[in-house]
């Protein structure tokens, strides 16, 4: 069996789609799985499924979504016998390990590998697997169900993909693909401009394709948002690296012996 929640919430077995009833069964599913194989408390599940405002028969309502559940993973086919997949288990409910995958530990385990990859410099291979592990997203983590709970959960997954775009591009730059890497990330770019991590690579992008006027405009572009936006003006790193610029430095043209992982939330380079 296999559950999808890197885009709109599916599940599917022996090549055939399970049909989940509905948003409070899609986010039982989603919570689970995410946490596949430990113990979900009924309270924490009912959040999930209703925010701060649950029905009165919560509980009741919660073990029919979990029958529903059971059904429709059971369903009318010999050849998906996962019924008991989802088991009971005080104080609350578990999906069960055993012949169930799901995209997003999959996609956490890419990640993982491809950080020890780094570590010790196999750079082509981090680039694959990261290029495998962002090739998994279908859309938005959690796309077709919208409670608060799991909001909160895809904007943190959502934060992790774009560190992971720009890890993957720091590799690509290491591997001489200055071009593609300019290419990807100026859309990125559009579509998160307040991102200096993703700035910082497609600037060294840019410069290392000859474009050094474009990845000065590029700084100047992003320092005049933050400036009118936030009143705030660019990190250390990013500043340091326009400096760089300016002076033409020579270690640009130069890919580091690793690349360094440009980590926005901290606003620094590791």
């Amino acid at each position: 069996m296999h559950v999808y929640l890197l885009g709109p919430i599916e599940v599917s077995c022996a090549e055939h789609q399970v049909p989940l009833s509905g948003h409070h069964q899609r986010a039982l599913v989603a919570v689970l799985a995410s946490e596949l194989g430990k113990v979900i408390s009924a309270e924490r599940l009912i959040e999930t499924m209703w925010g701060g405002h649950p029905p009165r028969n919560a509980r009741v309502k919660l073990q029919g979504c979990v029958s529903g559940l059971r059904k429709a993973l059971g369903g009318a086919r010999s050849s998906c016998p996962h019924r008991g997949s989802l088991v009971t288990r005080e104080p609350g409910y578990l999906l069960s390990p055993d012949g169930v995958t799901v995209d997003l530990l999959q996609y956490r385990a890419l990640l993982r590998l491809s950080d020890g990859e780094i570590s010790d410099g196999q750079v082509a291979a981090a680039a694959g697997h990261l290029g495998d592990a962002l090739a998994m997203w279908r859309g938005p983590a959690y796309a077709d169900v919208r409670t608060p709970v799991l909001c909160g959960m895809a904007d943190a997954l959502e934060r992790g993909r774009l560190l992971a775009v720009e890890r993957k591009a720091e590799c690509d730059l290491r591997l001489g693909r200055h071009e593609a890497v300019a290419e990807e990330l100026t859309a990125v770019l559009a579509a998160h401009p307040f991102r200096e991590g993703t700035r910082a690579v497609l600037m060294l992008a840019l410069y290392r394709c000859g474009c050094r006027a474009e990845a000065l405009e590029c700084y100047r572009i992003g320092r005049q948002l933050l400036h009118e936006q936030l009143g705030i003006e660019p990190g250390t790193p990013l500043r340091q690296l326009h400096e760089r610029m300016l002076t033409d430095d020579p270690s640009l043209a130069v890919p580091p012996s690793r690349p360094a992982r440009y980590d926005a939330e901290a606003g620094q380079s590791r």
